[in-house]
């Protein structure tokens, strides 16, 4: 579990508790048109995956798009930030320039439960708390902060157990309890049953928030929280690695061992998710295993366990900053 000292998250309890205390509500359903897209995601076993996927059509589209706002001028700000192609081999460069934001991003997370015990998701407010503690770790180094605004409480069976992407359970949660804009992070804790239940959680991109508002955030297993019940995963990981999706990522195994991968050009190409924590892995290389070839199990955006997974790359960083500039409007000094 991430520690902070006592008097500091006592304080922080006791603040957001007296919100949270207002906060708390049982909602019914509510119809929502959700993000099209989400028709091509397809769950993934917990062995092999964290979330859910887009197709590379959708990818395609949305990269097109980002090539042609970079084309205005927003690259020279990111020196780090390129593509992988043949004439750009993978690197591990330091950023020239340190940006940090402005203020922290915000974030509203809603704890679901089927009712109010912590075993049938109402989750304890320390481990929330832990999960943004989470957060801010894993993106210190990219220089991205996060601050806990509210807490919501929603008694749902329905939506606790059948929220996953796609579902009208989910369309409805969303549509009663998102709050802020394009900038704001919102967070649904939830369980995953049926055709959903081998997922961690899901999120959607940057670019979408534009055609679909209340679609926007993510959506991860309650018992992945630090400190959670879901062994190898209860480190608060899988909540930045789909916030790495919210902030613009990809996985590491995107596109395989071809270019564009990733469209990060130091992320070494993974041809499958890893599978654990398996040192000296290198699925794209072909005879010898040079230094830093291996595949980037360490990533959080790769598929490893929890405790294999603790970096991001500057060019990742790049990428993550320019798309929170240009499609949710974050400020950088």
């Amino acid at each position: 579990m991430i520690m902070m000292s006592f008097p500091l998250k006592l304080f922080l309890s006791l603040t957001i508790l007296a919100t949270e205390l207002g906060a708390f509500q049982t909602n019914g359903s509510h119809g929502w048109a959700g993000l099209n897209s989400r028709a091509n995601l397809r769950p993934r076993e917990v062995q092999r995956g964290r979330c859910t996927e887009v197709d590379p059509t959708t990818i395609e589209r949305y990269e097109r798009q980002f090539s042609l706002d970079r084309a205005h001028g927003l690259s020279s700000t990111f020196p780090n930030l390129q593509e992988r192609t043949p004439d750009s081999p993978t690197r591990r460069a330091g950023l020239t320039k340190r940006q940090t934001l402005q203020n922290p991003i915000d974030v509203w997370f809603h704890v679901i439960s089927a009712d109010t015990t912590p075993e049938n998701g109402n989750v304890p407010l320390l481990q929330v708390i832990d999960q943004i503690d989470a957060l801010n770790l894993g993106f210190g180094p990219p220089g991205l902060r996060f601050a806990l605004r509210n807490v919501t409480r929603t008694v749902n069976a329905d939506w606790f157990n059948n929220g996953g992407p796609g579902t009208s359970q989910q369309d409805a949660m969303k549509a009663s309890l998102r709050q802020g804009g394009p900038a704001v992070l919102n967070i649904y804790s939830v369980n995953f049953s049926g055709t959903w239940s081998s997922l961690l959680g899901y999120s959607t991109f940057p670019q979408t928030y534009a055609s679909a508002p209340t679609d926007d955030g993510i959506v991860i297993h309650f018992a992945s929280l630090p400190g959670g019940p879901l062994a190898s995963y209860n480190q608060g990981k899988t909540g930045v690695h789909e916030t790495g999706h919210w902030v613009g990522l990809y996985h590491t195994f995107q596109g395989s061992c071809f270019d564009p991968g990733d469209y990060v050009a130091d992320t070494q190409p993974e041809a499958t998710p890893s599978e654990g924590c398996m040192e000296g892995r290198a699925t794209c290389v072909v005879g010898d295993v040079l230094e830093g070839e291996v595949d980037p199990i360490h990533n959080y955006m790769d598929y490893s366990p929890d405790a294999c997974m603790y970096e991001f790359t500057p060019g990742q960083a790049d990428r993550a900053r320019m798309q929170l500039m240009f499609y949710r409007g974050i400020a950088y000094h």
